[in-house]
């Protein structure tokens, strides 16, 4: 395991996740990640490990600062990136959660020995297959539930059926893996309702499901973007690039832990060659028979040829790791600035929007009175017909009309 705490130290700057294409059209969903900007999306992962989950640590985050369950359960904790990265959310939020990591066989003690460390207060483990919901407090509900395996089958059937009693009102399933082969159908089945599922899919498929009735504004407008559909790609986008850069720290600290090594390596290999060399030198000192000194001298040249060998490879290794290390820096140091470019413009075309959003309801509002005054107008000439019918109908106006008659001859003469 290896820690990235120092780069924690930069991520409280203040963040803007708004950027805008040239040409002033903001993209729809972006706004669902706002305002200014959610902060969580930039924390950087206290504890970092080759993991496939690593690219969906900030739609965790910001799930969990959305969220802010009370009670979150991890499913499957021999990967436990996800489970640590919940935690530290809880623990940077300052929520009164319990995360409880839920594992059917022992968990690694490095794992346990780093919970105890950063987490014991509020984070603890249970062994149990995660079919049945035993391990919950008693009377209590889970609000977050991470699947961190490829469900199976009777996992599927136990969300369904023996789960629902002992998930809150404001339960959110998020699966972090694509279902086992052969639980496909099983799953879409279960969960993939229209309006109540945000598929994410980067290094395999990420799901969140709204479980439960009662859920934020910002999560049921999430649920609703779809692949394909306004949206989806602008917010997508955002998880896919900053997941990214937690893959890369950890391809980051893993090549320097290599280079590390190699030097090491090469240290250990240089002082058993100067090693061998004393002992050739002090058997030669000490070997009067010739035919055995020639023999232990051949054997000695053998073994300072290999380890010459050894030295050799890892002296070709050291600047490739070098130069690979020196690649790494440069292209997180690149996806950062073109991040904070895109970011940036985005809070612009933010105020655009509200500026013409306002412009287009003192329209609506003058539609509707002239509306108003349309109809009024309406009825008016309505009432004006119908009193001249009347008059044209009236026994007064069918007596004069010889009358009439006679002025319109007399006029015409």
């Amino acid at each position: 395991m290896r820690s990235a705490e120092q780069s924690e130290l930069q991520q409280n700057k203040p963040h803007s996740l708004t950027a805008a294409p040239a040409n002033g059209v903001q993209q729809p969903g972006t706004d669902i990640l706002t305002p200014l900007a959610s902060r969580s999306l930039f924390w950087r992962a206290r504890y970092l490990e080759a993991s496939p989950a690593l690219c969906h640590i900030p739609l965790l985050f910001w799930l969990v600062e959305t969220a802010r369950p009370r009670i979150a359960v991890t499913l499957g904790m021999a990967d436990a990136v996800p489970h640590f990265a919940l935690c530290q959310a809880v623990d940077k939020l300052g929520l009164d959660s319990l995360c409880i990591g839920v594992e059917n066989s022992a968990i690694d003690t490095e794992v346990t020995r780093f919970n105890q460390h950063n987490y014991e207060d509020f984070s603890h483990f249970a062994k149990a297959t995660g079919e049945t919901p035993e391990f919950l407090p008693h009377g209590r509900k889970a609000d977050l539930l991470i699947v961190n395996r490829p469900a199976s089958k009777a996992l599927i059937s136990a969300l369904s059926s023996t789960w629902p009693s002992r998930l809150s009102d404001q339960s959110i399933l998020l699966f972090l893996h694509s279902p086992e082969a052969g639980a496909e159908e099983a799953f879409q089945e279960a969960f993939q309702t229209e309006d109540k599922v945000f598929t994410l899919g980067l290094h395999g498929s990420a799901s969140l499901v709204l479980h439960g009735s009662n859920q934020s504004e910002r999560l049921q407008r999430l649920v609703h973007l779809k692949p394909g559909q306004p949206g989806y790609t602008a917010a997508s986008t955002v998880f896919r690039r900053l997941g990214e850069l937690h893959s890369k720290s950890c391809e980051l600290e893993q090549a320097s832990a290599e280079l590390t090594q190699a030097r090491q390596n090469a240290a250990l290999s240089t002082a058993e060659l100067q090693k061998a060399q004393a002992q050739l030198k002090t058997r030669a000192d000490q070997e009067e028979p010739q035919s055995k000194l020639h023999r232990d001298l051949t054997q000695a040249r053998q073994q300072n040829s290999l380890l010459h060998e050894e030295l050799t490879a890892f002296k070709h290794r050291l600047p490739s790791l070098e130069e690979e290390t020196l690649n790494l820096r440069k292209l997180l140091s690149e996806q950062e600035e073109t991040l904070s470019e895109r970011y940036n413009d985005i809070s612009v075309l933010g105020l655009e929007l509200q500026a013409k959003t306002e412009e287009n309801r003192k329209l609506a509002e003058e539609i509707e009175a002239l509306k108003r005054t349309l109809g009024e107008t309406e009825t008016l000439r309505d009432a004006h017909a119908e009193r001249i019918r009347d008059l044209e109908n009236s026994t007064s106006w069918r007596v004069t009309a010889p009358l009439r008659k006679a002025s319109l001859t007399l006029r015409s003469k």
